[in-house]
């Protein structure tokens, strides 16, 4: 493809698959596509900067959402809801301040602040627990 674009002769490989398509086929046939223990994080504005990188830290250990389009925080919630994800953590700019996160029991409805450097270990605990 790459000559037929005026290239040099490239050797090379494809593969493709319809994702969306996928996870339709799977919802309609009952598979699950959800993980009950995942998190999924919602950021406000003043703080989405700080959140990549909280996100990258807590995909090493869970299954994480977080939102890649820049939505307002309603459309976050929304969206975090639908997920189904278990926990919810919510980058409010006042808790950013003081080095915490809202963090959310979808199952209790349980919330509480808890400092941004213990988020992971909290979550471990609960998801064990």
């Amino acid at each position: 493809m790459i000559e037929q674009l005026g290239g040099p002769p490239t050797p090379g490989v494809g593969f493709a698959i319809g994702l969306d398509r996928t996870l339709l086929l799977m919802e309609e046939r009952g598979l699950n596509t959800k993980s009950p223990d995942s998190v999924c994080v919602v950021a406000m504005d003043g703080t989405r900067a700080g959140v990549v990188a909280m996100v990258r830290e807590l995909r090493k250990r869970f299954r994480v959402e977080s939102d890649v389009e820049a939505r307002g925080f309603g459309a976050q919630m929304k969206a975090a809801g639908k997920s189904g994800a278990r926990f919810l953590v919510i980058a409010g700019e006042d808790e950013w301040q003081r080095g915490e996160v809202a963090l959310k029991d979808s199952r209790t409805g349980e919330q509480k602040a808890v400092k941004r450097e213990a988020l992971a270990d909290e979550l471990a605990a609960r998801m064990n627990g």
